[in-house]
């Protein structure tokens, strides 16, 4: 399921800079993709969670040109410091909550300046067993 999935992606061609609609419908496929029960590859789920401070990062898939797919788990309250990814994310919480601080540098001082605030988890209201798709770009 994860190969097909990951097809699927590549076919939209999305190159470095995916317009929301795109990023969309890889979010409705990736909807698609965890709503059957074997979409990810066995034992995927019972990998070790992070603690404490951990931070463990389990690539799934990764290959060159094409659409990488980490399993990533950190503990609770670890926090990294601004960082630049030069790429875009889909991003699915499993469980728990990711806050990321998009921010942008000021090209006259070179100070981060924080424009806004994204978190990715279960939101209140919605089922906890369902996955929910975010989307984001760094810029």
């Amino acid at each position: 399921m994860t190969h097909a999935f990951l097809e699927q992606v590549v076919a939209l061609r999305l190159g470095p800079a995916p317009t929301d609609q795109q990023l969309a419908e890889v979010g409705r496929l990736m909807l698609a993709w965890l709503a059957s029960p074997d979409a990810l590859p066995a034992g995927v789920l019972s990998l070790p969670k992070a603690t404490g401070q951990q931070e463990l990062l389990y690539p799934l898939h990764v290959a060159p040109g094409e659409p990488a797919l980490y399993l990533v788990s950190d503990g609770p309250g670890v926090a990294s410091p601004p960082h630049e990814h030069t790429t875009w994310a889909i991003i699915v919480g499993l469980s728990g909550n990711e806050r990321n601080v998009i921010y942008q540098r000021d090209l006259a001082s070179g100070a981060l300046r924080p424009l806004r605030t994204v978190d990715i988890g279960s939101r209140r209201g919605l089922p906890a067993r369902r996955r929910y798709p975010r989307h984001r770009r760094r810029g």
